[in-house]
């Protein structure tokens, strides 16, 4: 028998909920549950902490329509507190929220894993990988020049990250915690995009750049995919070269290529419709 946690009321074990008050039916009325961010203690049958409002059984929620409809309007959401940064593979995507803006590395399901801190908003060293408050690893220049360096929080190095010499060479040589060569991230052959080649092996991650037009801005976004799970590196030495790559290869900050409309050019749109606006714009070519 189960009971109604409102009216109290004992039902049989197939009903789910009560009849009469239409709550959840429990196994034990008295059974209590700790918060996951406070501590508090609550009753099973709520489903949120009274004292800081955060959900007491945050596994046994679908966050994936939520996610789906926060992609579809190009917004993001953050990783619940409670999960550790990165938990699902080091596959991760590095994007600015706004043009402005800093930037910040979501994981596999699309979440916000950390942010980049540095002096400005640039994709330049040095750069600190930050999430829950604390640092996951740091970017700094390397002792040769078109080279950073991750450095985990005891200091100890996680990789290594080299570009070859010429200016439209696009191949970056990755070297693991201890300089040792572990991969290469080159082109990949009549398509799009960047292959991580092991040392004397195969492709072990794919690596994407895809240009984001906001409008008034185009910066560069990096996608990182490791294609098997016995990568010579550290998982977060990969989420690292995602970020070299942007560094070494990619746009040190949004680019404006357009000038932002006032409120004069709308009403003269207005006033003209499509057909004199084209009109107009072929007079001004």
């Amino acid at each position: 028998m189960r009971a109604c946690p409102s009216c109290r009321r004992a039902w049989p074990d197939e009903r789910e909920t009560c009849p009469r008050c239409l709550a959840s039916l429990v196994e034990d009325l008295d059974a209590t549950i700790a918060c996951p961010k406070c501590g508090l203690v609550s009753p099973v049958r709520m489903q949120s902490c009274p004292g800081c409002l955060a959900l007491l059984r945050p596994d046994d929620v679908d966050r994936g329509p939520d996610i789906a409809r926060s992609l579809a309007l190009g917004l993001r959401m953050h990783r619940p507190a409670n999960e550790m940064a990165f938990a699902d593979g080091p596959g991760c995507t590095l994007l600015r929220l706004m043009p402005r803006a800093g930037l910040v590395l979501c994981g596999m399901a699309g979440l916000i894993e950390a942010n980049l801190s540095g002096p400005g908003i640039q994709a330049r060293p040095p750069l600190a990988c930050n999430a829950d408050g604390r640092t996951l690893f740091r970017i700094e220049p390397y002792a040769v020049e078109r080279a950073v360096v991750a450095i985990g929080p005891d200091g100890a190095p996680l990789g290594t990250y080299l570009r070859h010499g010429g200016p439209l060479d696009q191949r970056i040589d990755v070297r693991d915690e201890t300089s040792a060569p572990a991969a290469r991230l080159e082109p990949v052959p009549h398509g799009s995009g960047f292959g991580l080649v092991e040392t004397g092996g195969d492709v072990i991650g794919l690596v994407t750049r895809t240009d984001v037009d906001d409008e008034l801005w185009v910066d560069d976004q990096w996608s990182g995919t490791p294609t098997t799970v016995d990568l010579p590196l550290q998982p977060l030495a990969f989420v690292a070269m995602v970020v070299a790559a942007k560094v070494l290869l990619g746009r040190p900050e949004p680019v404006q290529v357009r000038q932002p409309r006032d409120e004069a050019d709308d009403q003269l749109d207005d006033l003209l419709g499509p057909i004199g606006r084209r009109i107009i714009d072929g007079f001004s070519r």
